[in-house]
């Protein structure tokens, strides 16, 4: 899957107000996810995570054999508490369906940047779904919206009135955005499991 994301400087407007995010924030020890369970969930998958990350700067890559088989790079903008995730990519083959090994890796890789983003205190995600052709921007919006229950904010069209978009996302496509904590919860157990097998 090549997935490219970026970042908006925008009110964040999703489903409730702030204190609805730190009720949700305020998760139980047992649903805590952690850079060590993304390492423990990799290594039983076959695959081991290296992080590359300076400061706000996130970048992680996974290797499996010594090859690296994908990356994901993001940063943190520390007064709006917002990740901006730059771009992944997993695997060779990942836009004619990709294997196992990179669907588990493009997990993981995501959610390294949003742990170390949330250490950060960070609170929200925005990504753009890159509109390359239609079928790949359809599909990469499908696995957004599943992966982290984004919602769509806006679509970057190739208007005068988008070039400003264009110019920080690199491209046209639609913008999402998720909550940080929400999807720290969703996936915790999930990634708490896949460490276990």
């Amino acid at each position: 899957m090549d997935e490219k994301m970026g970042f908006s400087f925008m009110p964040a407007c999703r489903n409730g107000s702030a204190k609805r995010l730190t009720r949700v924030c305020r998760a139980s020890a047992s649903e805590e996810l952690t850079f060590a369970d993304l390492e423990g969930a990799a290594a039983r998958r076959g695959f081991r995570i290296s992080d590359r990350s300076a400061g706000p700067l996130l970048a992680f890559d996974a290797f499996a054999e010594d090859k690296r088989i994908g990356f994901a790079t993001g940063y943190v903008v520390p007064g709006l508490k917002r990740l901006h995730i730059e771009g992944m990519k997993v695997g060779e083959n990942a836009s004619k369906g990709g294997s196992l090994l990179d669907a588990n890796a493009a997990k993981i890789l995501v959610l390294c940047l949003i742990v170390r983003a949330a250490e950060m205190h960070a609170t929200d995600i925005y990504g753009l779904a890159i509109k390359d052709e239609e079928e790949q921007h359809r599909r990469l919006s499908n696995y957004i919206q599943r992966m982290t229950g984004a919602v769509r904010v806006r679509d970057v069209g190739g208007s005068l009135m988008d070039v400003p978009d264009r110019v920080v996302w690199g491209g046209e496509g639609t913008i999402f955005q998720a909550s940080v904590s929400e999807l720290l919860q969703r996936w915790a157990p999930i990634i708490h499991r896949m460490a276990r097998r």
